[in-house]
């Protein structure tokens, strides 16, 4: 007799799309993820659908708890160049001559700033708003000054805008730096050497619970608008890459000498790096790169 029964199918299994769980379930799940560098570099790659929802949550992230301070020896150039250009300007009410040792009791200014939105609907660069609210700045007291035998202590922000202030009425108090526009301008009307010293620097950068030093990749200034915008996929791609490059490097110290050389698994990396750039749009290639660096780092 004929065996009739249906022998079960051998084949790959049917897989559910992506797109059958609704994108909130998705950017909740990425959101939990605790490996960002994982979610930024290899989900990204999976499919057009997912690389969408996961650059959302990130965009999300960076305007929530992303800040850029811009300090050392080319803020103070800044200030410098700033003040001697008024002193004395036709017009500009500077108060005393320009004196360099105005500022070397004083710390390296800092400009603290924060992004606030996206620059276009396809979000190709974060904008970057100068912050100037009392809580961004140094509370405690930088300079101290004696006026008839009272030494009065300075916040840092205060005694900077009346060293330099190019305001009609002289800073007195700190009341009267909400009057005083001085800080921005300083900031925004930097000359065009200052302007690509800033885009080649590197600055310090504070997301996702980490304090990091990078060149920010196409930092440019706005004088119109007062902004600074960033490509911020390359940013997050380079911050990224540095965190992975770090865990390679932490996770074969650990090997024994007959593992593969450190530096040569961190050059691996940067070829993964550089390939994914180019591969945005094949799905399956990067699925496979993906995979490729994923088995890679954990067999060792």
């Amino acid at each position: 007799m004929a065996n009739n029964h249906r022998q079960p199918a051998t084949g790959r299994p049917l897989q559910m799309p992506l797109e059958a769980l609704p994108p909130e379930i998705w950017r909740l799940a990425i959101l939990h993820l605790d490996d960002h560098c994982f979610a930024w570099h290899v989900l990204r790659r999976v499919s057009p659908f997912l690389r969408q929802i996961t650059e959302d949550v990130f965009a999300a992230l960076l305007v929530r708890d992303c800040t850029v301070r811009l300090t050392g020896e080319y803020a103070r150039s800044i200030v410098t160049e700033f003040a001697k250009f008024h002193a004395g300007s036709d017009g500009i009410n500077y108060h005393g001559p320009w004196r360099p040792q105005f500022f070397d009791d004083l710390p390296s200014p800092g400009f603290t700033f924060k992004v606030t939105h996206f620059s276009s609907s396809n979000k190709d660069n974060a904008v970057l708003k100068l912050q100037e609210h009392s809580e961004d700045h140094e509370a405690r007291p930088y300079h101290i000054r004696t006026e008839k035998n009272q030494s009065v202590k300075l916040t840092y922000p205060f005694a900077l805008r009346q060293r330099c202030c190019a305001c009609p009425s002289r800073i007195q108090s700190e009341d009267d730096i909400a009057q005083c526009d001085c800080f921005r301008r300083m900031f925004f009307s930097q000359s065009r050497s200052h302007q690509t010293r800033m885009a080649k620097d590197s600055h310090f950068v504070r997301f996702d619970a980490k304090l990091s030093s990078l060149r920010i990749p196409s930092l440019s200034l706005d004088e119109v608008n007062q902004e600074l915008s960033f490509d911020w996929r390359d940013f997050l791609h380079d911050l990224y890459l540095e965190e992975l490059k770090a865990k390679v490097q932490a996770k074969s110290s650990s090997m024994d000498l007959r593992a593969k050389p450190s530096s040569d698994l961190i050059s691996s990396v940067s070829r993964y790096s550089k390939a994914v750039r180019t591969t945005a749009g094949s799905s399956g290639t990067s699925r496979n790169l993906a995979n490729g660096l994923l088995m890679n780092s954990e067999s060792r």
